[in-house]
């Protein structure tokens, strides 16, 4: 809504000739920000990117026709909404700390139950130079036990299959053979389809269940299925 107001505000500004070169380059970086959100599945994702820049744009447009100090005022209770409501999210969602050999990361409870069990059988049972590959998306996972997963992507969200297409992820699958498969629980509804094997990358799912087999379950409020490759 704040970049179509945007865009309105800017076309009667040009045409009654109240507006700067410089306020039109600010208003045109914005809008190409925020096009980015209407070639992903969920354009209120990743329109994100540009609303700062539409906000600083029409503070300095709207500070042509209303008193700033009622602009600064606005702004202020805006901004401490924000703060609020943030603050709200955060104390509904605590969260604890897990240590790793990369650092100190925190997560939910039932994340870090999860990956602290996920962990562990990666010490145990994965090779030094056998891979993982974490779907739809985890590469926290990854990165704490230096393990890779041999091709380029490194997520396999909605985005990721409307992106490549999942013939041709199922191909790079079939190409680098990576020893281990996680299924994490991660729900991708932020990116425009909640659950993968479900609602989206039937198919590729379809491929591993062929060709792996499932070799731990682990089970501590939601669910990690771990499979490995078929020798």
């Amino acid at each position: 809504l704040a970049g179509i107001f945007a865009f309105i505000l800017t076309i009667i500004l040009f045409f009654i000739k109240r507006i700067k070169l410089k306020e039109i380059i600010l208003f045109s970086f914005s809008m190409i920000l925020i096009s980015k959100g209407f070639f992903a599945l969920n354009s209120l994702n990743y329109s994100n990117f540009g609303y700062f820049f539409v906000i600083i744009y029409l503070y300095l447009i709207l500070s042509k026709f209303i008193s700033r100090t009622w602009l600064k005022k606005f702004s202020l209770i805006f901004l401490s909404v924000l703060f609020l409501s943030n603050l709200v999210f955060y104390i509904q969602n605590p969260k604890v700390s897990l240590e790793t050999n990369i650092g100190k990361i925190w997560l939910s409870q039932t994340d870090k139950n999860l990956i602290s069990q996920i962990n562990s059988f990666i010490k145990e049972n994965v090779k030094e130079n056998e891979s993982i590959l974490v779907v739809p998306e985890g590469q926290i996972i990854n990165l704490i036990n230096n393990k890779t997963w041999n091709f380029y992507n490194s997520t396999f969200t909605p985005l990721d299959f409307e992106t490549f297409g999942e013939e041709y992820l199922i191909n790079k699958l079939k190409e680098n053979k990576t020893d281990y498969i996680i299924f994490y629980p991660r729900n991708t509804h932020d990116y425009g389809l909640d659950t993968i094997c479900y609602d989206y990358a039937v198919d590729f799912c379809t491929y591993i269940m062929d060709n792996y087999s499932r070799i731990k379950i682990i089970d501590d409020n939601s669910r990690v299925l771990i499979f490995k490759l078929d020798k």
